[in-house]
């Protein structure tokens, strides 16, 4: 809806309006829990919180079952659990952390017209 919004009052004042959408492949998967728990730290967050995601993602382990059969248990040491409400809240700290850490000029000018990146 605010896509829509934005592409609808961009063309009513004829500017030039540009997006990117970027599909993570497998992200909840790919997230490194160290850094996670580093980005939680940040103002605002109960330390509680961060100890009992830190506990429940602390030596977890998983099992394949293929055809009705268990395969042997293997460590999980990086990535998010699968189907467990705190995940995407979880996935939103770490990718605030990604724009805070990418160098990049959120208000700037192209072609004499301001910038903003909306993440």
């Amino acid at each position: 809806m605010i896509i829509f919004l934005l592409l609808e009052k961009m063309y009513a004042f004829n500017v030039d309006l540009h997006h990117l959408f970027i599909d993570f492949c497998q992200a909840y998967d790919s997230v490194v829990r160290d850094q996670l728990y580093n980005d939680l730290r940040g103002p605002g967050t109960p330390k509680k919180l961060i100890r009992m995601v830190r506990a429940t993602m602390t030596n977890a382990k998983c099992r394949v079952k293929i055809s009705g059969l268990y395969g042997r248990e293997f460590p999980l040491a990086t990535g998010l659990r699968q189907g467990d409400p705190l995940v995407t809240t979880l996935f939103n700290f770490t990718m605030v952390s990604i724009i805070r850490c990418v160098r990049t000029n959120p208000g700037g000018t192209i072609y004499n017209r301001m910038t903003q990146h909306l993440a």
